[in-house]
């Protein structure tokens, strides 16, 4: 099990980006077709995963941003149980939130007002699963089994990674102690990269690092 989450403050951007769910959750009470943008975000980290591993989790997610801003500030920052980081935990995930979507696109009947609607929905009750679990857990821990995190890292995982230079490293840990996928990145320093497919790009390592052994 890891250690209690280090705090690294984030990038301005991001409070912005935070914002959104909320706005697409109230809004979308009145407007369902804001639900659609569910699918441009799922094009968007899909087609960005194919140069750039999991950089949309870290960096442009909306979610993301929320659980990494404004959670933050509420959550426990503490670790996060094994469970979450298994294969067939984040699989059974996969399956369950595509085969509701699809059963929801299918039950929509082509009306798309009534398919934003549907996602609205799923956006509340994915977001709400998250905030309750990243209270007590770290903030980021539905990063761990989101099913567009797992589909990222099935395409791109581990493509440019952050880099790590082995001379300057002294082996401190502060970088497994920021990064909220708990990647060990010191322990990839004789390869040169940090290859762990399910590194975000978030750069909180690369923030923290005393010596500046890790550059994206």
């Amino acid at each position: 099990m890891a250690q209690t989450r280090l705090a690294v403050k984030p990038q301005t951007y991001k409070y912005i980006l935070g914002v959104l769910p909320f706005i697409i959750i109230i809004a979308g009470q009145m407007y369902p077709l804001l639900g659609l943008i569910i699918f441009g975000c799922m094009v968007l980290a899909i087609g960005v995963s194919f140069f750039r591993g999991r950089y949309f989790c870290g960096n442009l997610c909306p979610r993301g941003a929320l659980y990494e801003t404004y959670l933050k500030r509420l959550s426990r920052n503490k670790a996060v149980p094994e469970i979450f980081d298994r294969t067939w935990f984040r699989v059974l995930w996969v399956f369950f939130l595509m085969g509701m979507m699809t059963f929801r696109i299918y039950q929509s009947g082509g009306d798309l007002s009534v398919l934003g609607s549907a996602m609205i929905q799923m956006i509340m009750m994915t977001v709400f699963i998250a905030v309750l679990l990243g209270l007590y857990y770290d903030s980021r821990v539905w990063c761990r089994f989101c099913p567009m995190g797992t589909m990222t890292n099935w395409i791109g995982g581990g493509r440019d990674p952050i880099a790590i230079d082995a001379h300057s490293c002294i082996d401190c840990t502060k970088c497994s102690s920021v990064c909220p996928m708990d990647i060990q990145a010191y322990e990839y320093k004789h390869i040169g990269e940090v290859e762990h497919r399910d590194c975000i790009k978030c750069e909180a390592c690369v923030v923290s690092c005393p010596k500046k052994s890790l550059s994206a």
